[in-house]
């Protein structure tokens, strides 16, 4: 379903993939920069078909010290990323509070 409704390219002319120098990512700061400079196509169709998914990318986004909050490939999967482990872990808690019925856990990316 979220295939179906793309009304244009993947990559649009607007947005070409930056194919990055992982060796220039070698800290967290530049990292998050050009994650936060990379876009999922399949959002606009995603929350078209699954308005939810705008809720929860917002819940995420306003979690205290969140530093970026994605749509994982078609929506499945949202997630927030944290400059610290204690961080996501408390975000996980304030989540999971107010909306007991998602599946919230804080996980270390290695």
């Amino acid at each position: 379903a979220i295939f179906s409704r793309l009304n244009a390219p993947l990559l649009a002319d607007d947005h070409q993939p930056e194919t990055p120098d992982f060796s220039s990512l070698s800290d967290r700061e530049k990292l998050f920069n050009w994650l936060a400079r990379q876009r999922n196509d399949l959002q606009s169709a995603a929350i078209e078909e699954a308005p939810v998914i705008a809720s929860v990318l917002d819940a995420i986004d306003n979690s205290k010290d969140c530093l970026l909050a994605r749509m994982s490939g078609s929506g499945a999967t949202c997630f927030g990323l944290y400059d610290q482990m204690a961080q996501a872990k408390q975000a996980a808690i304030t989540l999971s509070a107010h909306y007991p019925d998602w599946w919230v856990v804080a996980v270390k990316l290695s």
